[in-house]
This record gives C-alpha cells, sequence and structure tokens, in this order.
C-alpha cells in the first residue's frame, strides 16, 4: 500500500456549511458559492477535471480559504498534475491556522510522486513537529526511504510507527514488503503482518 493511496482513503472531502456570495455583477459566470458546490461535487464523484475547473474558480473568489486550496490540490494530485498540486498545497499550509497536518501530507505525496524525495521527507518533517510523530507520517517517511533502496532506514521508521501504532496500514504493508526481501528472508513474518494488514484494511473504522 502506498502512502498515496493511504491519503486518499484516509482524507474526506472538506465540505463548507457556508461562505460569503460572492457574484460579479452582470456576469453569467459561477458565483463563489456554486464554484464551491460544483467543485466538491465533482471531487467527490471523481470527475478530477471539473473539480478542477470549478475549484479554480472558488480559490479566486475566495484566496483565503485553506480547505479550497487543500481541496484543489487534492483533485490536482488525483489527476497526477503533481506541480500544481504542490502549489495548491503549499498555500493550503500558508493559510492553516489550526494546526491540522493535511496540507502538509498532500505536498509530501505531490512531491514523491514527482521523485522528490528529500522534499517530501521535509515536508513529512514539518508535519511529524506539528503532532509529535504520527504513525502515518513515519510510515509515510518509511515509503520513501524504501523507493530510494534505503531499506535500513525505512526498516527504523516503520519499527517506529508500528511502535506507535501497531495497527497502521502503511506501516505493516511495507514491513511486509521488506519481510520479504533477501536480507531479511523472513517470509513467515511477512505473511502474519500482511494478514494483518488486510485485516486492518477491511475494518471500516481505520478509514473514517
Amino acid at each position: 500500500m502506498s502512502y498515496s493511496m493511504k491519503l486518499i482513503r484516509r482524507t474526506q472531502v472538506a465540505i463548507l456549511a457556508s461562505l460569503t456570495f460572492a457574484c460579479v455583477s452582470g456576469c453569467n459566470r459561477e458565483s463563489s458559492n456554486e464554484a464551491i458546490g460544483h467543485g466538491q461535487n465533482a471531487l467527490q464523484n471523481g470527475d478530477y477535471p471539473a473539480a478542477i475547473r470549478h475549484l479554480k474558480r472558488a480559490v479566486k473568489l475566495n484566496p483565503s480559504n485553506e480547505i479550497l486550496y487543500f481541496n484543489l490540490g487534492m483533485a490536482q494530485l488525483l489527476s497526477k498534475d503533481y506541480p500544481s498540486a504542490i502549489t495548491a498545497f503549499d498555500q493550503a499550509e500558508k493559510l492553516n491556522i489550526d494546526g491540522n497536518t493535511e496540507a502538509l501530507e498532500g505536498l509530501a505525496e505531490a512531491r514523491r510522486q514527482l521523485g522528490d524525495y528529500a522534499g517530501a521527507i521535509q515536508a513529512f518533517e514539518r508535519a511529524i513537529e506539528k503532532v509529535n510523530r504520527k504513525a502515518h507520517l513515519v510510515a509515510g517517511m518509511a515509503v520513501c526511504e524504501m523507493e530510494q533502496g534505503n531499506d535500513e532506514n525505512a526498516y527504523e521508521l516503520l519499527q517506529q510507527a508500528l511502535g506507535t501504532d501497531n495497527h497502521e496500514p502503511v506501516a505493516l504493508f511495507n514491513m511486509a514488503v521488506l519481510m520479504q526481501k533477501p536480507k531479511y528472508n523472513e517470509p513467515q513474518k511477512a505473511a502474519e503482518l500482511y494478514a494483518r494488514f488486510l485485516l486492518e484494511s477491511n475494518n471500516k473504522s481505520t478509514y473514517p
């Protein structure tokens, strides 16, 4: 299981209860609320090009709204437009005031997808500073290390993640992958970890 799969499954699209109605007088373009509503619906329905189009309009009309930038970043991430996603997530993080880590996680994933592992790990580290090393963030760093062939670093990080939360699916899956490698050669342990991963993946409470 890649970190991106976990991020996509773990992240709920943020629905805004209300925003100031902003419409351009004498113009038939979307109002602020229309752009937000259309963008959110398209994102939830998997129509990412439409989501991007509407959410770009929404952020233009609401340039100080963190959630809109985050959702735009998610739509761009899922569309594999990683450079644009980085820009959106970075702006969402700049606007963040409540200490959540979602924008930094999105930023890390977009950078990882581009092969910018140093940038991805830096984003994870910034997130960890906010929340004191949550397991899924440490597991995300481990994925970056594994993809660079740094198995020893990955092993240490996965051990830390599972030591904090032994139900963490990304950590379970990737530790199972490591245990199958010749360097570790523990197929029985790998099978046990993979079975636990499947159990956690089927547990709806793991993915709100």
